[in-house]
């Protein structure tokens, strides 16, 4: 079976908010980071609705990684991999929740639920003693399926990781919250190197910044920028994904070498945001 445009346009589209859940995915006294999520049953159902029966899914743990296993989901002729992580429990259901998460990521390279990861990460009220969510966002219209009425869950469990100092990140901008696409990241680390990074629209991964790198000086640099150049009320990121759009910067900050090249290319592209506002006086030839 071939996978053709109209059953990636099916496997895409978004779940009844019934089948949604939210839970804490950061911690900050009585507040908490709330991350939409879909179950791995409604996922394979989604696969049988679309696919007929012909898809498979294969896993095996990844060696030295831990709670981590490889899956590998097979749509008739077309194959995707991705790692699955889990958090802390005994053994088995260490396993299963690992499984589960890989089949969701593997998943998401086909357009599955992909559309959870453009919700904007938002800062609720949490209840510490019972630890759990007192309030879930709204979901909005576009992540819905048309006359959606249901409500979203909100999930019990640990959150999957917590701030170690109460106020210690501002509401709304965590630590690991990427500007550029205004996302909260997960954190890795291999070979004595960590960084944040999450999966963007088209499967692929943004390649982010090591933490501590110069992805902040840059963000203040760049807001500064727009600032001196007559734009100090354009949102810093949206002015990036334009230029961005257009081909004038590259839409991540890893795809630079150093933070004097990406400020190079900034310098040279800020003249063609300034162009589409107006503010570039049109010269008269006298």
């Amino acid at each position: 079976m071939n996978l053709t445009k109209d059953m990636l346009a099916e496997l895409a589209k978004p779940f009844p908010a019934s089948a949604v859940s939210w839970k804490p995915q950061k911690v900050d006294g009585d507040r908490a980071l709330a991350v939409a999520y879909i179950d791995a049953r409604d996922v394979a159902q989604r696969l049988d609705e679309v696919c007929s029966g012909d898809w498979g899914f294969t896993w095996e743990p990844v060696p030295g990684g831990g709670k981590a296993v490889r899956g590998t989901l097979r749509i008739g002729d077309t194959v995707r991999e991705d790692v699955g992580e889990a958090g802390e429990g005994d053994f088995g259901d260490t396993w299963k929740a690992a499984v589960s998460d890989a089949l969701k990521r593997a998943a998401v390279q086909y357009g599955v639920a992909r559309y959870l990861y453009r919700l904007p990460a938002v800062w609720v009220a949490y209840d510490p003693q019972r630890r759990r969510l007192k309030e879930i966002p709204p979901l909005p219209a576009w992540a819905r399926p048309d006359g959606d009425t249901s409500e979203p869950v909100v999930a019990e469990g640990e959150p999957q990781a917590e701030s170690k100092e109460a106020g210690g990140q501002p509401e709304g901008k965590p630590e690991g919250w990427c500007e550029l696409h205004q996302v909260q990241m997960r954190q890795y680390s291999k070979d004595g190197r960590t960084w944040w990074s999450h999966r963007l629209d088209d499967g692929t991964w943004c390649k982010g910044q090591p933490a501590g790198d110069w992805g902040k000086s840059f963000q203040a640099w760049w807001k500064a920028q727009l600032a001196e150049k007559g734009m100090p009320d354009v949102d810093p990121v949206e002015a990036w994904n334009w230029l961005a759009e257009k081909g004038h910067v590259k839409p991540r900050l890893g795809e630079y070498s150093s933070q004097a090249a990406a400020q190079a290319a900034a310098g040279k592209a800020i003249e063609r945001l300034r162009e589409s506002l107006g503010l570039v006086e049109e010269k008269v030839p006298f």
